[in-house]
């Protein structure tokens, strides 16, 4: 943990390759998430080396949120999304058996408008599923047996059928988030 990061935050670091989880990871410091950013998207390929390391040289080490939404420009037209938020730690530490966490992630082709949501039991991602199909006017009866798949297709259906740019709607479960 450098001095200029608060010790009540975590860095996430989540890529996509064409809609597809490849990356979801925590990091101490948004520096450490940079680094594994690069080292991450460098396994592709699709760039010179040189032409990332003179992007980073550009920013000198500052700025390291900058600079991985400036390498993460170079990817994306390959189908490599990257997606970052910034984490609270829990005031009591996880001990034990570690806490799940339940995401859904919704990718828009434009990624402008990309949402990733977390939830803390498989239930209330399920409710949430829900919710939203109702919003949009494509609700089902609360009793229709549907699984989380079953749920997650009928929501990309109906966002495809509202808006003029693909939607994709990915479900993620980490069992053991890295906190600590």
């Amino acid at each position: 943990m450098t001095d200029t990061e608060p010790e009540t935050l975590r860095f996430a670091l989540l890529i996509t390759n064409n809609g597809r989880i490849v990356n979801n990871t925590v990091h101490s410091s948004r520096g450490d998430r940079r680094d594994a950013c690069v080292t991450f998207l460098r396994l592709y390929g699709y760039i010179r080396q040189t032409e990332v390391d003179d992007l980073l040289l550009s920013f000198g080490g500052a700025d390291p949120d900058a600079a991985v939404d400036a390498v993460s420009k170079l990817f994306k037209k390959y189908g490599l999304d990257v997606y970052l938020e910034d984490r609270p730690v829990p005031e009591v530490p996880v001990r034990g058996v570690p806490v799940p966490m339940y995401s859904i992630l919704q990718s828009y082709d434009n990624s402008a408008q990309n949402v990733l949501v977390h939830f803390p039991t498989l239930e209330a991602r399920t409710e949430h599923l829900r919710r939203q199909l109702s919003n949009l006017g494509a609700a089902v009866p609360p009793d229709a047996p549907l699984s989380e798949d079953q749920l997650v297709a009928r929501v990309q259906r109906a966002l495809n059928g509202l808006l003029d740019q693909r939607v994709t709607v990915h479900l993620a479960t980490s069992l053991s988030p890295n906190w600590l």
